[in-house]
Parts: C-alpha cells; sequence; structure tokens
C-alpha cells in the first residue's frame, strides 16, 4: 500500500473506532433503561433505587438495583443520539470512499456493492 491508501484507511478505522465508542453509551443507557423498565414491569414491581431515600424491601436482589445517581438525562441521550448519527456519517463517508477491496477489510463483503452499515447491535 502507498502512503496516499494508508490515510484513508486510517481515517476508516478512527471513524468507525468513534462510532463504536458512542454505541457503547448508548447501549449502557439502554441497558439502564431496560433493566428498570423490567422491574417496573413485572406483576410484582421489584426494584431499588441506591443513592435514593426510597426505602425497599431488603430482599431484592442485586440485578433489581439502580444506581440512582447514574440515571440518564434526557439530553444526555439526546446528545448522545445526535453524536451518534453525526459519527456514523463521518463513518460512511469514509467507509464508501474506500475501494471495494478495502472497504472489505472493514467489513469482510467483497461483492463491492453498498452495504448496511451495522456497528453492533441495532436498535
Amino acid at each position: 500500500m502507498t502512503t496516499p491508501q494508508v490515510d484513508p484507511l486510517r481515517a476508516c478505522k478512527e471513524a468507525r473506532d468513534k462510532l463504536e465508542r458512542i454505541r457503547q453509551k448508548l447501549s449502557g443507557y439502554g441497558q439502564f433503561f431496560g433493566n428498570l423498565a423490567t422491574g417496573l414491569c413485572d406483576d410484582e414491581v421489584r426494584i431499588r433505587l441506591a443513592n435514593s431515600d426510597l426505602s425497599v424491601p431488603i430482599d431484592l436482589p442485586d440485578d433489581r438495583t439502580l444506581n440512582y445517581n447514574a440515571w440518564p438525562q434526557r439530553e444526555d441521550v439526546k446528545a448522545s443520539l445526535a453524536e451518534y448519527y453525526e459519527a456514523l456519517k463521518e463513518y460512511e463517508a469514509a467507509y464508501y470512499g474506500l475501494a471495494p477491496d478495502e472497504q472489505n477489510l472493514f467489513d469482510g463483503v467483497g461483492s463491492g456493492e453498498r452495504q448496511t452499515l451495522q456497528v453492533g447491535p441495532t436498535f
């Protein structure tokens, strides 16, 4: 590979890594709210909010405990979603700027056709 070919590959990798970091943050929000929803939707509501002044039964298991101080704020979730979509655009631009054989380095697809990008699980 020549030097001009390395820069687009590096830019694509960096864009992909940035997208993955943001996706991980969003996944953490999803896990928090998923655990909250599970506890609230059971026939018998069973959730403990640690670091809050809420008194709950002592026999609740650890998987039914959420750190109240870690509750994601709606503006943080919104900002992270905006950041994710912007990072996705950057990654797509970098990815589709590569030759098909170079795209193969990122997704294992060698057909050269435009592929639907998937970084981790979809929401």
